[in-house]
Formats: C-alpha cells, structure tokens, sequence
C-alpha cells in the first residue's frame, strides 16, 4: 500500500540525510546557469600557482609560470590541484565510453555523450567494424569544458531524453571500408609498378554491364526510439573513473622511477642525441642508443629500450594481471599520465627556480640563466605535450634536458652567466617523483569525492520524492529502468 511505501520512503530519507552529513553537499547546479570559472583568489601556495600556470596553452604558459602568474581569470574549473586529475581522470572515462559505445556500434549514445555539454572534441573515431576506436583528443589540459564536478552533477541532474531514429535499410558500415580516393590511389600505384589488374576484375566489370542487376530497389526506412537516462551515463562514467584510478596507481609508480632510469642511462651514454644524417650513417649496434631528430614526429621511428623500460614493465604488468579486463586505451594513458606528470614537474620546478631569483636579488647565487633556459624549453616542448606525435614523448624531453650541455646566457641583471642544465634537470627529475606520488594519494582519496555525487542524488531524488508527494514504487520502478540499461556502465 502507499501508506507502508511512504514510511519506508521515510527511513530511506533518513539514512541517506545521516550519510549526507559525513560529507558537506553543494548547492545543486542547474543547467541554465552557465559555468564559470573558479576563483583562485584562495590559493598562496607554489604548488597551487603552479598548478593554475599550468591551464595555459603553448608559450603562453611557460612564461606565466616563471612569472608567478595566479591566472585566476584564465582558469576554467580547476578549483584545487587534485583537481587537474580528476578531470584527466573524467576525460579519460569519457573516452573510454565512447570507445565501447562504438565497439557495439551505438551510434546514438556515442553522439549524445560527445555533444553533452560541448565535448565533441573527445570523439572517438571508428577505424573498423570491431573495437573501440582511435582517440582524437589527446591533451593534458583543455580535454574538459567545465570542472568533472561540475560536469557529473549536470548530468545526474539531467531528465531521460528520448530521440527517434530513422535509418535506410541496407545502409553498410563504412568505418572499414576503402573509399573512392583510396581505391583510385591502388589502381594508379599497380599501373605504375607496371601489375597485371586483379583477378575479380573482369567480374566485376561484367556485373557493372548486366542491366538485370542495376535495377534500382525501392528505398525503404525502419524508425525507433532511444531513450537515454544521463543519471545512468554518468553512474557509468564513476564506474570507469575507478577502473582508470586503480589502472593509474600502478603506472604511477613505474612513472616514478623511470626518471632514475633515464639519467643513468644518459650518464653511461646508452643514449645519445643526433641527427638525422649521423644516425643513418652509424653502424648497426650504434644505432640502437641514438636518437635522431625525427623520433619526435615519426613515430615508427625505433627508440633506445631505456626510453620505454617503464611502458614496457608497464605492459607486462597488464598482460599478467589476473583481475579483470584493462580498460581501452590503456598505452595511450599510460602516455597521457607520463606526459601530465612530466609537464606538472617542470612547470613547478620553473617557477621555483623563479622565486630563488627574485629572493637573490642579483645575489651570487642568480639563477637567471637557468630560468631562460628552462623556460625556452618549455615554450618548446609545451605544444608538443599537448599534441603528442608519439608514444614516449615526454621520455624524449627529459633525455634532451640530462644531455643539455652548459652554456654561456645574458641574463636581465647584465653580464653572462653558465647554464647548469644538469642540475636543472636532477631538480625537475626530484619533483616528477614527487609529483607522481602525490597524484597516487589524490587517486586514492578521489573515490570518496565522486562517491559525494551519488549521495547528493541520492538526497536530491528523496526529498523530491516526499516534497512533491511521489510515490516510492515509482522511484523504485525509476530506479529499476535505469538499472536495465547496464550498457552505460562499460567495464563497471
């Protein structure tokens, strides 16, 4: 009866405001609000700074790191450090979504999650007819449009959405198909290599002229709906949020130690620097220790084995991991955390070097030369971290810092100074194991923030439910539909 339905609504209600006042719950965001972005007047900290430098792009970023910029106008939800992983960590399961949704060739779905709140840019591209896909985006910063907060709320905010959908029946799938272009480029390339045309030719031809077979067939349409329930999209997106932190605590301490690796190797001279011209030139067993200036853009291009000892230990500890199946693009965000990781060590580093200056005041310890040179390399190397042209990127970077040899630089107080790049890179080398130990706790204190989401949907669905005079067995049955739809929660 409703009368034993609303009493156990009651009790319900009750536990849920006693587990809701263990956590503090935000005001509800509505999404006729537009997102703005978070103040940073709060933050006095260097790493805090740090970290707001860090949402620049490109030069930009290197400069306002070394200049001690807040950038609390520039700043686009991130509200704290920890927060730069988790949106790596939502925009990574965002991606990973789409990929199973292009895996069973859910076209819809995948189209409504790249367009929510104005992520198109994380699509997923289909390459064939099975598997999940090639990732488009694949930046450290900018993949998010809002905070991860902010995002997960609006969607478990969110009302189902039913769309109709009219399809041409006999419509191929054409993600692994040749199209024309590519069809026309074999021809030419066999009449040019001067080969025979292939046997299915003249069959082809011959069925091309048969009048019996060009019968156009009448058109025909088929239609359904779709219903889509974004509080059960974003329980699934959690889901995969947990998969992704656990998989990144283990990479992350690989990532802390594979610094160690690649100075030793550099000190020993298992690495080399080169370009293009020595290395073709250099014999065989030299060849496997050099780096020649096209490794950055050709990613076929072999890499010394000290650059990927981590990816490699990495690989192995998936291939013999018993538990359950890693999660899609697992070497591409083994990358993307390398190369977050990287980024945040040298940009915190840059900005202490920084403050040393300022606090000398063209003492006799002036680090002057040392911040123009680091920073050089970072309007250098910041775009290329952005839009990786291969795996081992950041790798690379930090073998060009340990094979930097010192030189002469003007520095602002007059005079020249000797660079140490050496020490420079002990220091970044010092706080990227920092950095990765740091973002192991954040990983592991995160699931209780994204677990504070579903308590306050949970609050919200109650007192809604007892406000507006609902009955509980329509919430169950709420409840029940989303649950049916366990496709949403991908690995979870």
């Amino acid at each position: 009866g409703r009368g034993g339905s609303a009493g156990r609504a009651r009790e319900m209600l009750a536990g849920a405001l006693c587990c809701a006042a263990l956590m503090p719950l935000r005001a509800p965001y509505h999404a006729s609000s537009p997102l703005r972005p978070s103040s940073a007047s709060g933050f006095r900290d260097c790493r805090s700074r740090v970290m707001l430098a860090a949402a620049g792009d490109g030069d930009q970023g290197a400069r306002d790191a070394a200049d001690g910029w807040t950038g609390g106008d520039r700043l686009f939800g991130l509200k704290s450090p920890a927060d730069l992983v988790q949106n790596l960590l939502l925009q990574c399961a965002i991606q990973t979504q789409l990929s199973y949704y292009n895996e069973f060739k859910n076209e819809v779905r995948a189209r409504w999650l790249e367009s929510f709140l104005g992520h198109e840019h994380l699509k997923v591209e289909r390459v064939s007819d099975h598997g999940g896909g090639r990732q488009v985006f694949k930046g450290v910063t900018g993949g998010l449009r809002c905070s991860w907060d902010e995002y997960l709320r609006t969607m478990l905010d969110g009302k189902p959405q039913t769309y109709e959908i009219r399809y041409k029946i006999g419509t191929a799938d054409t993600a692994s198909m040749l199209d024309k272009s590519a069809l026309s480029r074999m021809r030419a390339a066999a009449d040019a290599a001067g080969e025979a045309p292939p046997t299915w030719a003249s069959a082809a031809a011959s069925r091309a002229l048969n009048p019996y077979l060009q019968k156009e067939r009448q058109e025909e349409f088929r239609t359904f709906s779709e219903t889509i329930v974004p509080a059960t999209v974003a329980r699934g997106l959690l889901a995969i949020c947990s998969q992704i932190a656990s998989e990144w605590e283990l990479d992350l301490a690989l990532i802390a130690t594979d610094g160690a690796t690649l100075a030793q190797a550099c000190a020993v001279g298992e690495i080399l620097c080169c370009t293009d011209a020595y290395a073709d030139a250099a014999p065989p067993a030299k060849r496997k220790r050099l780096i020649p200036a096209r490794a950055l853009t050709d990613p076929t291009q072999p890499l010394p084995a000290a650059l990927t000892d981590s990816f490699r230990a990495a690989v192995f500890q998936w291939s013999r991991d018993d538990g359950e199946e890693p999660s899609a693009f697992r070497a591409t965000s083994f990358d993307l955390l390398q190369r977050a990781v990287t980024r945040q060590a040298v940009l915190e580093t840059l900005f202490e070097l920084t403050q040393e200056v300022k606090a000398s005041q063209g003492g006799g310890d002036d680090r002057s030369a040392d911040v123009r040179w680091l920073r050089g390399k970072m309007e250098l190397w910041l775009p290329r971290l952005e839009k990786p042209a291969r795996l081992s990127l950041s790798s690379l970077f930090l073998v060009e810092l340990l094979t930097e040899q010192p030189a002469a630089a003007a520095i602002p107080a007059g005079g020249l100074r000797m660079t140490d790049p050496a020490g420079v890179a002990a220091r970044v080398l010092a706080r990227r194991k920092e950095v990765a130990a740091e973002w192991v706790h954040t990983l592991r204190v995160s699931a209780d923030s994204r677990a504070g989401l579903l308590r306050s949907e949970l609050q919200t669905k109650l007192v809604a439910m007892l406000v507006g005079g609902c009955a509980y067995g329509e919430v169950a049955d709420e409840a029940a539909g989303e649950g049916e739809q366990g496709a949403d929660g991908g690995a979870g």
